[in-house]
This record gives structure tokens, sequence and C-alpha cells, in this order.
């Protein structure tokens, strides 16, 4: 994965809490998106439908979403994907259901975060609070001898 290159750009002040993602690489590109409002017709206010979401004790609902696959001189390809929706896109009911209900229930896409995730995903915090009061970059491997896993 030489040459590759990310931006990641979070808004926290946005006026709707969904996301997109566009990935392109030398075979095509994949396009993903959740909770664009203006993709859909809904009655419910951003506000009240985020409270709704954060409430622990609503029941999940189920929807589907698509990703586009393109392949270079094909034509695109729309894959449905089942999704969630509760606390967190339906993460807080598995993560509650592993620690209180099942803690030995396999993880098999491996999504568990350890401590050591933990600590990385604060100094990025820590390290953006600090760029923006010396307003200059900070990287994370001036705040610690904690290494990229490779």
């Amino acid at each position: 994965m030489d040459n590759t290159i990310l931006n990641y750009s979070l808004t926290t002040y946005s006026p709707f809490e969904g996301w997109r993602v566009a990935l392109n690489g030398i075979k095509g590109r994949i396009e993903a998106w959740q909770d664009i409002p203006y993709h859909k017709t809904s009655t419910v206010e951003e506000a009240e439908k985020h409270a709704k979401e954060m409430e622990q004790s609503q029941k999940e609902e189920s929807y589907v979403e698509s990703i586009i696959v393109h392949k270079l001189w094909q034509e695109h390809e729309t894959v449905n994907v089942k999704m969630e929706k509760s606390g967190h896109g339906g993460g807080d009911k598995r993560l509650h259901d592993k620690i209180f209900l099942n803690p030995n229930l396999p993880d098999q896409f491996n999504r568990t975060a350890g401590l050591r995730d933990g600590a990385m995903s604060i100094l990025i915090g820590i390290a953006a609070h600090k760029s923006i009061q010396e307003k200059k970059p900070i990287s994370i491997g001036d705040l610690t001898d904690l290494r990229q896993e490779r």
C-alpha cells in the first residue's frame, strides 16, 4: 500500500449526523453513505432522530443502505446492506451484549478494541487540542513512545 493517501474530515457541528465515504483504487471506486437527509424523504427532524437513536430503550429498526461498486470500465454494481438503527447504529446493543451477557462471545470480525486502541484514540484528541493551542501540526509520535503496529 505504498503511496496511499487518506483524507478524513470530522465536522461536529453539522446540520445532520450522516457520513459519506468514497475509496478510489487501481481497480475502481467504492462509495457508501448513511443518514444523508436529502437522499431520503423523512418527516423526522434531525434533533429528534438523534435523540431517538441515543435512547437505549428503543427497539432496533432494520433498513437497507447501498454500497456502490464501480469496477474500472464496467457498469457499477449496487450492493444492498442490512443496517440496524439504534444507539450508535446498533453498536451499543452489541457492545452491551458482549460485555454483560456473553463476554466470551467470539469476535468474528475482529472489531474489539483493546487498551492500546483506546490510548491511541485519546492521543488523536490530545494532538488535535495541542495543535489548536500551538497553531501547528502535532505528531502523535511526539506525544508518546507507542508506535504504530504493523
